[in-house]
């Protein structure tokens, strides 16, 4: 699951266990994708418009099992979903998250 909002707001909260790729820079970060080409990649922002973005850009790059949560992290949270709320530092959710796909 791939978080394409601003660091600042990855920093409010989170989906667990998902990477933060800022939409703009999906292209910058395909070498670090590729590993998961052949898994679902599921995508979000706040209200889905970036995540729709760099969806598009994934798929236009090839990737083939790409979703965005349309609705982004406010339709994750209204149906219920657990939302990370702490406030820890970006690069160290980032290694986390990566060591753990």
């Amino acid at each position: 699951m791939i978080d394409t909002r601003s660091k600042r707001e990855r920093k409010r909260n989170r989906i667990p266990h998902s990477i933060h790729i800022h939409y703009k820079n999906i292209e910058k970060n395909l070498e670090t994708l590729q590993s998961k080409r052949d898994q679902k990649i599921l995508v979000y922002c706040a209200i889905g418009h970036r995540s729709r973005i760099a969806a598009k850009k994934l798929a236009g790059f090839g990737f083939e099992n790409v979703y965005n949560i349309v609705g982004g992290l406010e339709a994750f949270r209204d149906h219920q979903y657990k939302i990370d709320n702490s406030n820890i530092d970006e690069r160290k959710d980032q290694i986390q998250n990566l060591e753990q796909k």
